[in-house]
């Protein structure tokens, strides 16, 4: 603005000193309106300025350099000096204030970070493709991943999440994670598994919420949790209440939730065969459990060896035992109880020769009962007991 109003002087040659004032306008015009109007306003009045300066000047006479003029070069001066002292004091204040705006800004992404690695849970965000846009330390760890630069703009569905639990592929218009944001829905599972850098998986229950802004949905914030042991913990659950861990034969208990599966046309004829041990409370008691146990243990042992991959054994109490024989009929059941007693004969337990009652019974049409048949079969195998008591 002063090298503006000193090239107005050189170009007046000390004429007209009363336009001095109008050098006051454009700053003015800059802090009264917005700076594109500003820009506007100040442009068009330098451009008239030019033009009656570049057509005046010629019949410009000489001005005479009194009071007035003193007083129209200094006030014109003392107000732009002002108008400068204004601005700068403004633009310092406001630039303390976005400075401390600024350093509050990062303090609230240091202790936003610092939640986010100190975190048991795994976190990590994606945009509208899916891609990265930030993991905390616990993501890192159990991805093995050493930098969060690895994952940052990578697509982690075909990162970590493409193969199902199976080997299958698993296809990014099933994944819950995906679909999460595209409905703009909270999405679980803990039936998937994720992969690490190094090949292998674990199992993962993750929840995926979708990232809202402005009302339009941008991306998702992902949490997983590490759930291989507990995945563990439910298979041995799981077959503690299924097996029998003397035997590892199949309770009653799982015998009665799946019988229906063995119970089909398709199966027809379906043996049943009864099987109890002789002599168990005896052994027990003269010899202790432990010889008792090893004698559950043989009889297992022999009525797993006999029986075909398909056919189902069963441990139905302490000392019984069901075999349920599909597509086998009342013959051929017979060839197989003849096998066990055949097998029993030559096995002892400490001083007990081993032996076993068999009671058998067959489903031929599909109208019979298989409740009605087993009962039929159990009570073949107590009068088999009874004949061969002593």
């Amino acid at each position: 603005l002063l090298m503006c109003l000193a090239a107005f002087f050189r170009v007046t040659q000390n004429q007209h000193y009363g336009f001095v004032w109008l050098f006051v306008f454009p700053p003015i015009a800059y802090f009264l309106l917005n700076r594109i109007t500003a820009r506007l306003v100040t442009g068009l009045f330098a451009a008239y300025m030019l033009y009656f300066v570049l057509t005046g000047a010629r019949a410009w006479g000489p001005a005479a350099f009194g009071a007035p003029s003193i007083f129209n070069i200094a006030g014109a001066a003392l107000c732009l000096v002002f108008m400068i002292a204004y601005y700068e004091s403004s633009r310092e204040d406001v630039w303390e204030e976005l400075n401390a705006a600024i350093l509050l800004l990062d303090e609230s992404r240091k202790d936003l970070r610092l939640i986010l690695d100190s975190s048991a849970e795994a976190i990590f965000g994606i945009d509208e493709e899916g891609k990265c846009t930030f993991c905390n330390r616990s993501s890192l760890e159990m991805l093995g991943y050493r930098d969060e630069s690895e994952l940052l703009g990578k697509n982690m569905h075909s990162l970590i999440h493409h193969t199902r639990s199976d080997g299958r592929p698993f296809y990014p218009e099933d994944c819950r994670i995906l679909q999460s944001f595209r409905d703009s829905v909270v999405a679980r599972a803990d039936d998937e598994v994720f992969r690490r850098a190094d090949g292998t998986s674990f199992a993962v229950e993750d929840f995926s919420y979708p990232k809202i802004k402005n009302g339009k949905t941008i991306g998702a914030v992902v949490t997983f949790m590490d759930i291989s042991e507990r995945k563990q913990k439910e298979k041995e659950i799981l077959y503690l209440s299924c097996y029998d861990m003397q035997t590892g034969l199949q309770n009653r208990r799982c015998f009665e939730d799946n019988r229906a599966r063995m119970d089909v046309p398709g199966n027809l004829p379906l043996s049943v065969i009864f099987a109890d041990i002789n002599g168990l409370k005896l052994t027990n008691d003269v010899f202790g459990h432990s010889a008792g146990d090893e004698l559950i243990r043989r009889s297992s042992r022999i009525l797993q060896e006999v029986s075909r991959p398909e056919d189902l054994v069963v441990r139905f109490g302490g000392d019984e035992f069901v075999l349920l024989l599909p597509k086998t009929d009342g013959e051929r059941a017979e060839k197989i109880l003849g096998l066990v007693r055949a097998r029993f004969a030559d096995v002892q337990a400490e001083a007990i020769v081993c032996s076993i009652s068999l009671g058998l019974d067959t489903k031929k049409h599909s109208e019979q009962s298989l409740d009605d048949v087993m009962a039929r079969a159990e009570n073949a195998m107590y009068r088999d007991k009874a004949l061969h008591h002593k």
